[in-house]
């Protein structure tokens, strides 16, 4: 079996169910900014023994959310080497601090400019609207995202 199988996988599904809040925080925003599009994936395996926060393989970008973790110089090596490796592979990099709108709002910006030039060169994607809550969900789960939308429910008169 693969490394990417036997680790890469395995660790990418506990990231997505235990989500850090820095990353709930992004991908709140990035829900109801509606930058969500068909051929985002969460928490994915990238190049074989990175998993990227947000990764489009169609369009060629990773979103990495750095939360206080990354302030540390041990992090912040690896994350450039992380860089590195997906710049040589020939995606962009778009890192986003945690809990700030400058920041996220210039990550917004960046999304919205490539997506323009995918346009113009004939790729064809899909936005992706907000998903309901299913109606099978356990009474906590849709306690927890009626919080959520209303603790994040920011919209900045810009954009």
């Amino acid at each position: 079996m693969s490394f990417r199988k036997r680790v890469l996988i395995p660790r990418a599904r506990q990231l997505n169910e235990n989500l850090a809040a820095s990353e709930v925080w992004f991908r709140d925003l990035y829900l109801n900014h509606k930058l969500k599009i068909q051929g985002d994936r969460a928490n994915r395996p990238v190049l074989g023994r990175f998993i990227g926060d947000i990764v489009n393989r169609k369009l060629g970008y990773v979103i990495e959310v750095d939360g206080s973790i990354h302030e540390r110089k041990e992090q912040q090596e690896k994350d450039r080497i992380k860089d590195m490796a997906y710049q040589k592979a020939g995606l962009k990099v778009i890192r986003v601090k945690a809990y700030d709108m400058e920041s996220f709002l210039a990550c917004k910006r960046e999304l919205l400019e490539l997506r323009k030039l995918a346009k113009k060169r004939g790729i064809k994607f899909k936005r992706m609207g907000l998903r309901p809550v299913p109606d099978f969900a356990s009474e906590k789960l849709k306690r927890s995202v009626l919080v959520l939308n209303s603790v994040t429910n920011f919209r900045p008169e810009k954009c």
